[in-house]
């Protein structure tokens, strides 16, 4: 018994000593963050082109929105953090079919990134996301809402307006109302 007991105590000291003397010197945060913007570089061109394949591998879009996460985690300020966040709404949205998990990355913008160019875009989606994917066309025409008021002048705005007015609507109703229009161009 004592032989396992002195066994047990000379691994868990070798393990100390080899954890506590990594070998090499730790990474300054931009050694990591240039590492980590290398790695998300090279994946999302390996997965533009099985996009353009019609294909994508659910194991790659997860690894996808694993470095994106953690990118995020280690540098939420970062330039680049809006536009990670809605390349990851949109796998989590399309590739994964995990909408809850888009919607919460689409807030993320909502809330933190106004000034980001594809600001609108995510409004619309994270509306579309609740109407289409979560069946929830209150929160849904929030969104909506929003878009049309900040963005008046903005081409989703109209697609917006023209999604609140289907609301309650059968898809039936949805396609007289596009007849009857087109009968009167």
């Amino acid at each position: 018994m004592k032989n396992v007991a002195r066994f047990f105590s000379l691994v868990m000291v070798l393990s100390v000593l080899f954890t506590s003397c990594g070998g090499g010197k730790e990474k300054t945060p931009d050694e990591i963050r240039d590492s980590l913007l290398t790695e998300i570089k090279n994946l999302e061109n390996g997965i533009l082109k099985s996009r353009e394949e019609g294909k994508l591998d659910l194991m790659v879009a997860n690894k996808m929105v694993s470095l994106y996460s953690r990118f995020l985690k280690e540098f939420p300020e970062a330039q680049s953090a809006p536009d990670f966040l809605f390349k990851g709404a949109d796998l989590y949205s399309n590739a994964l079919q995990q909408p809850k998990e888009a919607l919460a990355w689409y807030q993320k913008i909502i809330d933190k990134h106004q000034g980001f160019t594809r600001y609108p875009e995510s409004l619309f989606l994270a509306g579309f996301t609740c109407q289409e994917k979560l069946a929830n066309p209150v929160k849904a025409k929030e969104y909506y809402d929003v878009l049309i008021e900040k963005y008046p002048d903005h081409p989703l705005s109209a697609d917006a307006k023209q999604l609140i007015s289907f609301f309650g609507k059968s898809d039936e109703e949805i396609i007289k109302e596009f007849e009857s229009k087109n009968k009167v161009k």
